[in-house]
């Protein structure tokens, strides 16, 4: 088994664990529900990234395929959620964003039609094939939640003062290098057909929870 497939196994595993910990931690908590679901989301994720290069029959590998669509989707909601929560409740005007964007969502990732990838075997190799306008709609998603979640991290951290100041500095750090390196693999190179290095996200993902995590438990 090559080595990225043995990393994206450690990586699922980690992410569900920590996930599962932080929820059991304080499952009253918003910010610990949200997170940790997040961690959890992230594993299944990458989980079906290596199933997907591992496995062989194409209908199974339509649906892994949807099944990432639809985690990936409900990450950007959860990390959208968190943000609003961490480190202290933001204040919506519009409470509309908080509702109809999230059921919209939420409505996107589990009819899982959203087909973004043609698949087909060649000399025995899995090849993936964008469809283009299909990801389009995805990537779209993808730089609204991401707007929207840092809108509110930055709008906080403007305004914070002391140790929660501290903590929304470091993670915007953590998460925004991580959504930097996961855009240009995950969201950029596969417009392009650029699947070869789309295993390195959930690496960077990794990184980002567990530093996220630190910063809720030890500061």
């Amino acid at each position: 088994m090559e080595i990225k497939y043995l990393v994206l196994i450690l990586v699922a595993f980690l992410n569900l664990l920590l996930g599962i910990f932080i929820i059991k931690r304080n499952h009253r908590s918003k910010i610990n529900l949200y997170f940790g679901s997040l961690c959890i989301i992230g594993g299944v994720w990458t989980f079906s990234m290596f199933l997907l290069y591992n496995l062989q029959n194409l209908v199974v590998l339509d649906f892994i395929v949807r099944l990432m669509v639809a985690t990936s989707t409900l990450m950007f909601l959860l990390y959208f959620l968190f943000s609003i929560q961490y480190p202290y409740p933001y204040p919506i005007g519009r409470t509309w964003l908080v509702t109809v964007m999230p059921v919209i969502l939420v409505i996107m990732s589990l009819l899982g039609f959203l087909t973004v990838e043609q698949l087909y075997f060649s000399d025995g190799r899995l090849i993936e094939q964008t469809i283009f306008s299909n990801f389009f709609i995805f990537s779209v998603y993808y730089i609204i939640y991401l707007f929207l979640s840092f809108y509110v991290l930055f709008r906080k951290f403007f305004v914070s003062q002391g140790t929660q100041r501290m903590q929304l500095k470091y993670i915007l750090i953590f998460s925004g290098t991580t959504f930097v390196i996961m855009t240009f693999f995950s969201v950029i190179l596969p417009l392009i057909n650029g699947y070869f290095k789309d295993w390195f996200s959930p690496i960077f993902t990794l990184i980002n929870f567990f530093a996220i995590a630190y910063l809720i438990f030890r500061k």
